[in-house]
Order: C-alpha cells, then structure tokens, then sequence
C-alpha cells in the first residue's frame, strides 16, 4: 500500500507540474502575444505621425513658396510703379525747366520767382517721390509678413 500511494502521489504531482506548466507557458504565450501587438500598434501609430508631420511639413512649405512668390510680384509691381513716377517727376522736372521766361515780356519780371518756384516744386517732387517709394516698400512688406502669418504659420 505504500508503494501504491507513493506512486499516486507521484503521478498527482507529475499531473499538477505538467499542467502548471502547460498553464504557465499558456499564460506567457498570451503575454507574448499582447506584446506583439501592443510593439505593432505603436510602430503604426509612429508611422502615422510621421506621415502626418511631413504632410504637414510639406503644406507649409508649399504655403511659404506661395507667399514668398506673392511678394516677389508685389515687390515687382511697386518697382513699376515706381518707375512710373519717377518718369512722371522728370517730365514735370523738363517741363518747369523748359519755360521760357523771356517769352512773355511781362514774365521778365517774375523770372526770379519763376526760377526759385521751379527749384521748390523741384525739391518737393523728388522729396515726396522717394517718401511714397517708402511708403510702398513698407506696404509690401507688412502685405507679405500678414499672408506669411495667415498661410504659413496658422493655416
């Protein structure tokens, strides 16, 4: 009889150890498992964020280009208009200096305050032509860092 219990004894523990450790390596395979997917899970989460990242990347870049061309033909237009004026200022210029004052004999008299007019409207065409060629440049500037901050910054 003792031989016969000893040897169930054995066996019942024999059973207990294999199916604890069947169990165990169960258990582990689950782990295994949650880890698989919990390793998958983020490396798809952190291709997404990349993708995302240089999709945003790329809008901005594409948004700055826009702005920086809309300014270069801003800059453009105002040089135009620039010339323009200052085309404008030396026509003026040749027409005051032009008038001839011994044409008319009454005009004689006035040549003095003819020639310093001439010199003051002179003066004030070309001051006020350089103060609008300013004016202008700022204008593009504070027309091209506004579109840079509403289509590049906060689009």
């Amino acid at each position: 009889m003792p031989q016969t219990l000893l040897l169930e004894l054995l066996i019942t523990a024999a059973l207990i150890a294999g199916v604890g450790w069947k169990s165990y390596e169960l258990g582990g395979e689950h782990a295994r498992t949650e880890l698989a997917q919990y390793k998958e899970q983020q490396a798809q989460d952190a291709l997404k964020a990349e993708a995302d990242a240089r999709a945003k990347e790329t809008a901005m870049r594409a948004a700055n280009d826009r702005v920086k061309a809309n300014y270069e033909s801003l800059k453009t237009a105002t040089a135009t208009a620039v010339g323009a004026v200052d085309a404008d200022r030396l026509r003026l210029q040749e027409a005051l200096t032009s008038s001839d004052p011994t044409a008319n004999p009454s005009a004689r008299a006035c040549a003095d305050d003819a020639a310093r007019t001439r010199t003051v409207v002179r003066a004030c065409a070309t001051a006020l032509q350089k103060l609008a060629g300013a004016a202008d440049a700022t204008e593009d500037q504070l027309v091209g860092l506004q579109e840079y901050v509403t289509k590049v910054l906060k689009p």
